[in-house]
C-alpha cells in the first residue's frame, strides 16, 4: 500500500485554509501544518507545500519559502495564467503550478506527481515556460543580448568586430562620432571590458566552444 501523501499549506487566510485542508483530507492527503508565514515552515520535513501565490505577493511567500527551507517540494496553487506570473512561480523554485481556474482533483494529481517528481501543466502554462526557456536559451548563446546591449549597440560592437574605427563606424551609420564613442563607452561597461578588441572576442566567444 502506497504511503499516505502528508502536505502542509502556506495559505494566508485560515478559513481558505482550513477549507482546503478538509477537502484534500477528503481526497485521502494527510495535512500535518497549516501555516500563514513560511518561516512556520521552515522545519524540514517530507511533507509537500502547497503555497497559496494568488495573493498580491504573488510569488514572494514561494520565494521566502525557499529561502528558508532549501529543496522543499512546493507546489503553488492560484496561479494566474499570465505569463509573468507563471514564469516568476517557476523560477522561485515550484516543482508543480495549478492554475486559480483548476479544479481540486487538479491540485490533488499535482501533488501526487510532484512526489514521484513530475509537473503536469495547462497547456497556456506548458507554452510560457517554454517560452521562457527559449529566452534564456538565446540569451546564454548570444554574449550582446544577454548584456542588455540595444540594436545601435549591437550594430556597433559587430562594426568594431570587424576592425572599423570610431570614425569609420560614424560615416558607416551616418551618426557622430562623439555618439559612436558613447556607444562604445556603454558597450564595455555593459561588458565588463576595458577595450575595443576584448568586447569583439566577447561576442565570438560562442562560435570557438
Amino acid at each position: 500500500m502506497a504511503d499516505t501523501i502528508q502536505v502542509q499549506l502556506l495559505v494566508p487566510v485560515r478559513v481558505h485554509a482550513d477549507a482546503l485542508a478538509a477537502a484534500l483530507a477528503a481526497h485521502g492527503l494527510e495535512v500535518t501544518a497549516v501555516a500563514a508565514t513560511p518561516e512556520a515552515l521552515a522545519v524540514p520535513t517530507r511533507a509537500v507545500v502547497v503555497v497559496d501565490c494568488g495573493g498580491p505577493e504573488g510569488a514572494a511567500p514561494l520565494r521566502r519559502l525557499v529561502a528558508v527551507r532549501p529543496g522543499v517540494c512546493a507546489v503553488a496553487t492560484a496561479v494566474r495564467e499570465r505569463e509573468d506570473e507563471v514564469v516568476a512561480c517557476a523560477e522561485a523554485g515550484a516543482a508543480a503550478l495549478v492554475t486559480a481556474a483548476q479544479p481540486l482533483d487538479e491540485l490533488v494529481r499535482a501533488l501526487e506527481g510532484a512526489v514521484r517528481g513530475e509537473a503536469a501543466c495547462t497547456p497556456v502554462v506548458g507554452a510560457a515556460l517554454l517560452r521562457r526557456l527559449t529566452e534564456l536559451a538565446a540569451r546564454t548563446s548570444d554574449p550582446a543580448a544577454a548584456a542588455g546591449l540595444t540594436a545601435r549597440e549591437r550594430e556597433v560592437l559587430g562594426l568594431i568586430d570587424e576592425g572599423l574605427s570610431n570614425k569609420q563606424i560614424a560615416a558607416r551609420l551616418c551618426i557622430e562620432c562623439a555618439t559612436v564613442k558613447n556607444h562604445v563607452h556603454n558597450i564595455l561597461e555593459k561588458l565588463h571590458v576595458h577595450r575595443r578588441g576584448e568586447a569583439a572576442a566577447r561576442i565570438r566567444a560562442p562560435a570557438r566552444i
